[in-house]
């Protein structure tokens, strides 16, 4: 028998999500410690604001697959069947920006408050105290290249999921508290 409408189609829920879910998790508790560090060692303790930008659009791609999974309207383009993935994945892609954003704000303001530290001071002092301040100042001059290479690396794809290392459990550092130097 012939029905005069199709038979309501079942829903599709976030079980199937899952795998993605985790890993856009994972990385969501990652991406946000590097942030709030970012953010303490920041000189005005400011939030960069295009590492805002990048969660809010994480944010609204995984918004459309929860609408698109239990919402009462679905989305356009969330017939098919990849939507769900394609979003997550493309969330995923906003908070490795936010990280490499924050990871970059990071590298700037320790460059910044090392250098106000250190022009306090004699270069013969610096060597007495901090006998490898030069490999120490020439390692943290590379980590802004790092940071910019593993960027373009991961672009918008989560190839290699595992960018960060894991933190400790105790976390960043707490941020050095800048030491004034008579002159």
């Amino acid at each position: 028998m012939d029905f005069p409408f199709d038979p309501p189609r079942e829903q599709p829920t976030l079980d199937q999500d899952i795998p993605d879910l985790k890993t856009l998790a994972d990385l969501y508790v990652q991406a946000k410690a590097l942030i709030l560090y970012s953010e303490e060692v920041d000189p005005d303790s400011r939030s960069n604001l295009q590492v805002i930008k990048e969660l809010r659009d994480a944010f609204d791609h995984l918004m459309r697959v929860i609408v698109a999974r239990v919402g009462t309207q679905a989305p356009d383009g969330a017939s098919d069947p990849d939507y769900a993935s394609r979003n997550i994945h493309k969330s995923i892609g906003h908070i490795y920006r936010a990280a490499f954003d924050a990871l970059d704000g990071t590298v700037l303001s320790l460059r910044v408050k090392i250098t106000q530290v250190v022009d306090n001071y004699p270069l013969e002092v610096l060597n007495q105290v901090i006998p490898n301040y030069w490999d120490i100042k020439r390692k943290l001059n590379e980590l802004s290249g790092k940071v910019e290479g593993n960027r373009e690396e991961r672009s918008v794809t989560f190839k290699r999921p595992n960018v960060f290392p894991r933190m400790p459990a105790s976390g960043f550092p707490r941020a050095p508290v800048p030491v004034r130097g008579d002159g």
